[in-house]
């Protein structure tokens, strides 16, 4: 794997976290994410080759992901000095652990673990664009042995990525990232669906903000990177917000929007000829309108005006 020369106070969250592990987990990991140049989180991939006893995680500050890829086997794990469960691994279960708690676990087989370990940054920023910033944090429900295909598929791309790491493959990391967090709090977490703070957001201000900047720049150029710096979030999370909120992405309703304004300034506006409309309504030309036109109405601007 090519090495990535990382700024020095950048990535101290995951240097302190790749330290600690290094320090209570002798064994050494057949594939590792540290200088990679990710953002947010820290990934391992270990290859047992015989069963392994005992292998104990420290508190930490960061929640694990426990994927397992190898043979199944029997697993045992405890939190504490509490809480103990028993279950049996395969290929493709997982066990999430929330952080700041300590475990030890027991795989009884050889198999292959892939460790995903996402920093609490990454949560605090998903919670800030995606929920009242005054909400409670969510904290990570502790999980053994669970199916879910979505972090199986995450994982499986996050282990693809680490065998070829260049500048394509981090940006498509850190869009990983971001999936996988707000997964996470949707389906694993305390503020998953139930408790209805996560849905509620959806339909927050912003979303109000955005559809009225739009219904009254309908005959302006309007990009998402007007929106974006209109509320304040990234694109990726607007269009995750919008969608969400909405049931279709920024840039359809956009579009819907400009031909129901058209629609109306045919009939309403007969004087107005084709071009006018096309340009009252923000379409670049009058070419373009007429082919958005005739592909959402099924006629054209002309035959739509003389029904």
């Amino acid at each position: 794997m090519r090495k990535i020369n990382r700024p020095p106070d950048v990535y101290r969250e995951e240097t302190d976290l790749h330290d600690l592990l290094e320090t209570h987990i002798p064994a050494q990991p057949f594939l590792c994410s540290w200088q990679a140049g990710w953002r947010g989180l820290l990934v391992r991939q270990y290859c047992h080759t015989t069963p392994i006893d005992k292998v104990t995680f420290p508190s930490m500050n960061a929640d694990l992901i426990l994927l397992h890829l190898g043979q199944s086997t029997p697993v045992e794990y405890t939190i504490g000095k509490q809480y103990s469960q028993k279950g049996y691994a395969v290929s493709g279960s997982l066990a999430l652990l929330p952080r700041g708690k300590s475990s030890v676990w027991h795989w009884k087989k050889s198999t292959d673990v892939l460790h995903i370990y996402l920093l609490p940054h990454v949560t605090h920023q998903i919670v800030a664009e995606l929920i009242e910033l005054d909400c409670q944090q969510p904290t990570l429900l502790n999980r053994l042995l669970v199916q879910d295909l979505f972090i199986y598929q995450i994982g499986l791309e996050l282990q693809k990525s680490l065998k070829s790491v260049n500048l394509a493959t981090t940006l498509y990391v850190q869009l990983l990232i971001q999936c996988l967090a707000v997964h996470l709090i949707r389906n694993h977490s305390t503020l998953c669906p139930g408790n209805n703070k996560l849905d509620q957001s959806y339909t927050d201000y912003r979303i109000q903000k955005a559809l009225d900047y739009i219904h009254t720049s309908l005959d302006q150029e309007i990009t998402l990177s007007d929106l974006e710096n209109l509320l304040g979030i990234s694109q990726y999370h607007f269009i995750r917000l919008f969608k969400s909120a909405v049931g279709i992405p920024p840039y359809q309703y956009i579009l819907q929007q400009r031909i129901k304004a058209a629609k109306r300034l045919l009939l309403a506006q007969t004087n107005l000829s084709i071009t006018d409309v096309a340009m009252q309504c923000g379409f670049s030309s009058s070419s373009h309108f007429s082919r958005s036109f005739q592909k959402l109405v099924g006629i054209s601007p002309r035959v739509y005006r003389g029904l």
